[in-house]
């Protein structure tokens, strides 16, 4: 899978004028192409709004908390609005749409004529179009795809054909990977620009004239939402405050999600004829501390697990208990176990709260990305 890519580009904090070419539609019909026999150079307009560094997402939305650092992103979309109305020479590029949907619910109708209007002339323009500018190294490939479907409906939905993001654009992450390049083709994307490289490579390709390539991206996916997939978050560059923050809106959206989960239950997990579950499914967030605090002391409970792959799995859950369990699989046979007792150092972790003492550890055959539930009935 190719992708164009370019690695260095100049940056400006103002638009110039574009006299060689009267837009004419959106997309690349309204692009300045350029004087012929001439060296063109393209001074890209644009503004990176980090979802969350040295201040939270919110603060940053805001512009409070000026004695960190003096910035509002809603204050810089109404400059960019009013500057590009002002002058119809002027472009400007946006990647953002967890700040853009923000601001956008926040105009009046008139301000969003304006932004429409914009739009469908091309001198706005958004590239990549995901929530974030996400981390090229950590995130999982299926996250990706989540986060920029997510953006890349609400500029739909929004905006129609003129708003689809044509580039991706990564200038901020810290590294750049062969599967997001492969993504990113596979989303239809044009071209990439990226700003970090090795400074080796940087040296190289710069006397070589070879800042501009075809990427070979990978035809394996591999292990390439939305806010927390920002590079700032997973790399750990941020602020404490704004991980806390991060840790906050993370586990809110899990707890919420549990609605979800639970109605989606309700028709998967009974069989054929059956009357839907009325006890409801909850997560245990802190089995890697040994600890499931609404199983304790219950005489039946059931565990459900999920394989997000695409490839049949066998795994080996340790569930933590008060007492000891018979295991049954999902069609009714007794599975063989071990009841272990739990380390001392993890009884001992600071704000584990568990009484749990003990753990069954069991095999587990899960299809490819399917799921299958366990039943447990105390002896």
């Amino acid at each position: 899978m190719a992708i164009f890519c370019t690695i260095l580009l100049f940056i400006v904090s103002q638009a110039l004028a574009a006299p060689y070419k009267s837009p004419n539609g959106c997309g690349y019909d309204s692009c300045n192409l350029g004087k012929p026999g001439k060296l063109n150079v393209h001074i890209v307009a644009h503004t990176h709004d980090d979802v969350g560094w040295l201040k939270t997402v919110d603060q940053y939305y805001y512009g409070s908390r000026s004695e960190i650092v003096n910035r509002g992103v809603q204050y810089i979309l109404d400059s960019v609005v009013q500057a590009l109305t002002e002058n119809p020479d002027r472009r400007f590029i946006y990647v953002e749409m967890a700040f853009f949907w923000r601001w956008w619910n926040q105009q009046s109708d008139e301000i969003r004529n304006t932004v429409k209007q914009l739009v469908n002339e091309g001198r706005l323009e958004f590239i990549s179009g995901g929530w974030s500018m996400h981390d090229e190294a950590a995130t999982h490939y299926n996250s990706i795809i989540d986060q920029h479907s997510l953006g890349a409906e609400f500029l739909r939905d929004t905006f129609g054909e003129c708003a689809r993001p044509k580039i991706g654009w990564q200038i901020d992450p810290f590294g750049h990977s062969r599967e997001v390049a492969s993504l990113f083709a596979q989303m239809g994307f044009d071209g990439l620009f990226f700003g970090r490289i090795d400074y080796q490579d940087r040296l190289y390709r710069t006397p070589e004239k070879k800042l501009e390539m075809i990427w070979k991206g990978s035809a394996n996916l591999g292990e390439a939402m939305g806010i927390a997939q920002h590079h700032d978050a997973v790399s750990g560059t941020e602020k404490q405050h704004v991980a806390d923050d991060y840790a906050q809106r993370l586990s809110d959206g899990i707890d919420r999600s549990m609605e979800v989960i639970n109605a989606a239950y309700a028709k998967l997990l009974p069989r054929e004829g059956q009357t839907p579950l009325s006890v409801p499914q909850f997560l245990c967030p802190y089995t890697n501390i040994s600890e499931c605090l609404p199983i304790e002391g219950e005489a039946k409970f059931t565990l459900t697990l999920w394989n997000p792959t695409i490839h049949p799995i066998t795994i080996y859950p340790r569930v933590p208990v008060t007492q000891e369990y018979v295991i049954y699989d999902p069609i009714g046979n007794i599975l063989p176990t071990e009841y272990l007792p739990i380390s001392i150092a993890t009884q001992n972790i600071p704000g584990r709260t568990s009484s749990a003492r003990y753990q069954h550890l069991f095999q587990a055959s899960l299809p490819a990305l399917g799921y299958n539930t366990y039943y447990f009935e105390a002896r």
